[in-house]
């Protein structure tokens, strides 16, 4: 869960910081727009652009396209992204697999994915950083323990709990205060002005009028269960025309929903907090909300009656205050800076041509798809990527002089095995182990550690993990990669990248272990094929079966298996995967409700069955009742005759027993009722 959370929480700040920086540049873009059509360009679409930051602050991905603004500008590569300002701690940064020899960290995350009773406790994979528990003497060299990257974390989330509880204060007293001292207007004559406004827009949800002290104009307040608020003391010092001039503005404001772009726009303040040019396009954006709205408001008017709209802005500017941007409030009123723009626009109004409207309907769309897409990645023709030396390797001067030659040397190794270069951080002396421990700063997708012999300078041991573009491979790995997606209908896209992974250890007579798989950027989107090498060879594939492909007669073995084991009729196949690797392949079929059964194609039979419309047991039931229940079901699901098979609860696995015989392992899973929910058998 640890791992899930520090994920989580790594991913929604890198999109924070990513947006932020994004939105400044189409900002710019939407400004430099406005100035160049400004009067010529009709109001309303002038406010719709700024629906394009809204949309922008809002999705985490856009789709890549050529046509986008951002191909134009420098690009940040997954090498170059914020998370490499992280530093690595060995106990929240798990990379799964990371102890497995081998294959087996190849093959792992395919697997895991397909089948996830096989995945690894991320909290057994990995204990100490230097491989002991025991007390050692360690001269700590150099530390860079709080990084660049914690340090914005920490300053961010503070900012938002700060701006958050801002939020819901100035919000709650606000709303406080009206309650106290709001009444309801009872004044019919203002009442049957608001009603016939209403009838004008076709509005007809009851909408309470309420005077108030705490507005000093008209105020549209509430976004589900919208009031008009009325100041109090100015009630006597408007007219009849007055009054329905600021109803339908009031009104119109209702009917666009504008109470729900401020309050998602206020949400996006507490979040970009940090960030002028957000507050700046907010405060641009309700500019040219009020404008459109005194666009759409004088349309409902006679020629005659424009000039007297412009005189009651101006009547209500002079007693009304600017209310705080966090408050999801519409306003009759402007500010002094803006008025004059306000009463220019409704000096000269006039019906604006199809025309112009097909012009900023088409401009509107031909900005979205520059902004609302990513740019399209670059890759490069290299067979194989250039990589740099690493950073910080005067850390290394507390070595010999041979032994650190030799060291430099077993890090470029390293890195351009990863084919990626990570800056050196921390240098440990390690003498109890005859080691160097060096620790590398990295993108979060793994550990990044080294091992050096004290007295050679050679590798002892390694764990490291990193994430690679498209930018960052070879071309023959990524053609490989775009011609086996194309094989199973699915295509390379730039929100997905490469895991890459290294263990070594010297003290195991093995090979160094050499892993790259295919993912997706904060699992926004997930591939259809799952792809896995080995030692730059391909050993695992896992792509999608098309339903009408799969035998009948797996169909057929997996309902009734199923049916057996829920003891449900109507059990149907909704998807179907097929698992590939050098040894054996598998088919793994899901049906309705959470019901699947798992095959080996090499020898055709059923191994897997789950009905997890339960979860599994965590309380005691007796072993007697779970060994009773066992006999039946498996026997009756698989054939198999029991006798002679020991039956043990799993301690550490709450919900699980298991049991054994000879070369042969069937792994139960229970409910807290007793039913047995899932079957699995495991030759040894």
């Amino acid at each position: 869960m640890e791992n899930l959370t520090t994920g989580f929480i790594t991913t929604l700040f890198d999109w924070i910081w990513t947006s932020s920086l994004l939105v400044v540049v189409i900002v710019g873009f939407i400004l430099a727009v406005k100035h160049l059509f400004k009067n010529k360009l009709p109001i309303r679409w002038h406010y719709l652009l700024w629906f394009i930051i809204v949309v922008r602050l809002l999705v985490p991905w856009t789709p890549e396209s050529s046509f986008s603004l951002f191909n134009w500008l420098p690009t940040m590569s997954s090498e170059q992204s914020l998370t490499e300002l992280a530093p690595i701690h060995p106990y929240a940064l798990v990379d799964e697999g990371v102890h497995n020899q081998g294959n087996t960290a190849a093959t792992s995350s395919a697997s895991d994915l397909a089948h996830p009773s096989n995945s690894a406790d991320p909290s057994t994979s990995y204990t100490n950083a230097v491989g002991t528990t025991e007390k050692t003497n360690r001269l700590i060299v150099w530390d860079a323990s709080l990084s660049l990257y914690e340090g914005l974390f920490y300053v961010w989330f503070l900012g938002v709990l700060f701006m958050t509880c801002k939020f819901i204060s100035l919000n709650y007293t606000f709303r406080k205060q009206v309650i106290k001292d709001a009444i309801t207007l009872q004044d019919q004559a203002t009442i049957s002005i608001l009603e016939q406004c209403k009838q004008q827009l076709n509005i007809k949800r009851h909408i309470p009028v309420l005077l108030t002290n705490q507005v000093k104009s008209p105020a549209l307040y509430r976004c589900l269960r919208p009031h008009i608020l009325l100041p109090r003391e100015t009630i006597a010092a408007f007219d009849a025309n007055e009054w329905r001039y600021m109803f339908l503005h009031e009104l119109i404001h209702y009917k666009r929903k504008d109470l729900l772009v401020n309050g998602l726009m206020s949400t996006m303040l507490v979040l970009h907090w940090f960030n002028p040019i957000i507050w700046y396009s907010y405060r641009r954006m309700q500019e040219d909300q009020e404008l459109s709205c005194d666009d759409r408001a004088i349309s409902y008017l006679r020629p005659d009656e424009v000039k007297a709209y412009g005189y009651t802005v101006i009547k209500q500017m002079k007693i009304s205050s600017n209310p705080s941007s966090l408050i999801p409030v519409t306003y009759f009123r402007s500010s002094s800076t803006q008025i004059k723009r306000r009463i220019h626009m409704i000096a000269l109004f006039k019906q604006r041509s199809a025309r112009w409207t097909i012009v900023g309907a088409t401009l509107f769309v031909l900005i979205a798809a520059a902004t609302l897409t990513s740019a399209k990645p670059a890759i490069k023709s290299a067979d194989k990527p250039v990589i740099s030396p690493s950073a910080n390797l005067d850390l290394l001067k507390p070595l010999k002089p041979d032994i650190r030659k030799q060291a430099e040397a077993s890090i470029s190794y390293i890195m351009e095995r990863l084919e990626k270069s990570l800056p050196l951080q921390k240098v440990t002396h390690l003498p109890e182990q005859n080691n160097w421990f060096l620790e590398f700063g990295g993108d979060r997708a793994g550990h990044q550690l080294l091992w050096i012999n004290q007295d050679t300078g050679k590798i002892a041991r390694a764990e490291f993990g990193v994430e690679l573009s498209a930018n960052a491979v070879s071309k023959a790995l990524l053609e490989e990669t775009k011609q086996l997606l194309e094989q199973h209908g699915d295509r390379f896209t730039s929100n997905m990248y490469f895991h890459r992974h290294l263990s070594y250890d010297a003290t195991k007579e093995q090979a160094m272990n050499f892993s790259t798989s295919l993912r997706t950027k904060g699992g926004v989107i997930t591939p259809k094929v799952t792809l896995n090498w080995a030692n730059d060879k391909l050993n695992v594939k896992a792509y999608p079966v098309p339903l009408d492909q799969v035998e009948t007669i797996y169909i057929e073995q997996g309902k009734l298996a199923l049916q057996k084991l829920s003891g449900k009729e109507k059990i149907e196949l909704q998807l179907a995967n097929r698992y590939e690797s050098e040894e054996t392949s598998h088919l793994y079929l899901y049906f309705n409700d959470d019901r699947r059964a798992y095959f080996n194609l090499n020898t055709k039979q059923l191994y897997y069955v789950e009905d997890a419309t339960e979860r599994r047991s965590k309380s005691a039931v007796t072993q007697q009742k779970i060994h009773l229940s066992a006999l039946t079901v498996v026997e009756d699901i698989f054939g198999t005759n029991l006798q002679g098979y020991t039956f043990k609860l799993v301690d550490n696995q709450p919900g699980s027993a298991v049991l054994e015989k000879e070369n042969r392992s069937i792994q139960i899973g229970y409910t807290n009722k007793g039913r047995i929910n899932s079957i699995e058998i495991t030759n040894k």
